[in-house]
């Protein structure tokens, strides 16, 4: 198989099955985020320094952010940036750049039914028409995570394990999509806006998870989920991971 994404068609498979591709890409170290412009190029974020990254050339656009950038999301005016901080908190900030840097719209989400840990932010953002859609790391009791469009009330999304964490979202008009993951839980969720608690698991292929990999990235294009790992961590190293997935048929 072969997939036209404009950042890796160079790029041969690391493996590969029916319905899914594993590329490695040589774009730096704490990548976290996924999201597609209007030519289809790939952008993520990078926590240390914070920067825009372009993934088909490593292209970098530095950031001075009130926050470490954790999710982006592309809009024609802008990006929009998930954030998270060391401390204590109730709130965390949303900020939309422009693809220089600039920083253009400030919008800040008070967290409602959970407390945040140090470190724990603003996992998920994504576009759904002009609502910016945010989703919390942490779950509340019941295992559910914070969704809110920004500014709006929050809504939860049904997780399927006792330790997963949401780390990544998309959005379609219809759908929420979601990964949802914590070193041994890996669970492509997604569930219809109407009812957020219906969340219904995607199968991720076992040959396709990889081993410490931990995806905070996602995407959609073309009839297909991509997520892109952060190798950064305590517990995580190794190349960043860009997974190719089909999505089932509606």
């Amino acid at each position: 198989m072969w997939f036209l994404l404009s950042c890796v068609v160079h790029i041969p498979p690391e493996a590969e099955g029916e319905g899914w591709e594993v590329r490695h890409l040589t774009v730096g170290e704490g990548l976290s985020g996924l999201t597609v412009d209007d030519e289809g190029a790939l952008w993520s974020v990078a926590e240390r320094p914070a920067a825009l990254v372009r993934l088909r050339d490593n292209h970098r656009v530095l950031l001075t952010l009130p926050g470490e950038p954790e999710s982006v999301a592309w809009t024609p005016t802008g990006f929009w940036i998930g954030t998270e901080q060391s401390t204590a908190r109730t709130e965390d900030v949303l900020v939309r750049v422009s693809d220089h840097g600039a920083i253009l719209e400030q919008r800040s989400y008070t967290y409602e039914g959970v407390t945040p840990k140090p470190n724990h932010g603003l996992e998920g953002i994504c576009m759904r028409g002009d609502d910016v859609v945010v989703a919390g790391e942490d779950a509340r009791p019941g295992r559910d995570a914070p969704i809110a469009a920004v500014p709006g009330d929050t809504d939860w999304l049904r997780l399927h394990s006792d330790t997963g964490k949401v780390s990544a979202l998309a959005c379609t008009e219809t759908h929420l999509y979601a990964i949802e993951r914590h070193y041994e839980v890996l669970h492509l969720l997604v569930a219809p806006w109407s009812d957020l608690s219906d969340t219904t698991l995607i199968p991720v292929p076992e040959g396709a998870r990889g081993t410490k990999v931990n995806y905070e990235g996602l995407a959609l294009q073309g009839g297909r989920a991509l997520l892109l790992s952060d190798n950064q961590g305590a517990s995580v190293d190794g190349p960043t991971v860009l997974l190719s997935l089909e999505l089932p048929q509606n």
